[in-house]
């Protein structure tokens, strides 16, 4: 049996080249940009992705906050398109919302407390007022 050379070269830099271009869209790709969240309501709003204070902020009343989706992603890299954020008001929980951390969008959403979003291009989410 006689292989040409050239067809397998070819093969071979399609197969990498797949791989690669998957290993972006879904291993490593994020929205550009932020989320900034804003606490409108009179209580301290904790919110916590990870175990580690790495993924974990507290707002007090009328505080703000950005975060870049790339530390988002980074903090949720474990399950990056389930990223479940963990939500207290005052040190007790109220509740959680689920985010794909690769394309920006809101899976689920279960809080206790009033809360608004702002969509960008795409419908990425890009911010969360707390009322």
């Amino acid at each position: 049996m006689k292989f040409n050379l050239t067809a397998i070269k070819f093969f071979s830099l399609a197969i990498i080249s797949s791989l690669f271009i998957l290993g972006q869209t879904v291993g490593f790709a994020y929205p550009d940009g932020d989320i900034t969240f804003y606490n409108a309501s009179g209580n301290n709003v904790t919110a916590q992705v990870s175990s580690s204070s790495y993924g974990k902020f507290t707002l007090a009343s009328n505080q703000s906050r950005s975060i870049a989706y790339s530390s988002l992603s980074a903090a949720c890299s474990a399950s990056p398109t389930r990223c479940r954020a963990n939500f207290y008001v005052n040190d007790a929980p109220a509740g959680y919302a689920t985010l794909n951390t690769v394309t920006g969008k809101v899976v689920s959403v279960n809080l206790s407390m009033k809360v608004r979003t702002a969509r960008g291009d795409q419908n990425v989410l890009r911010a969360v007022v707390i009322k």
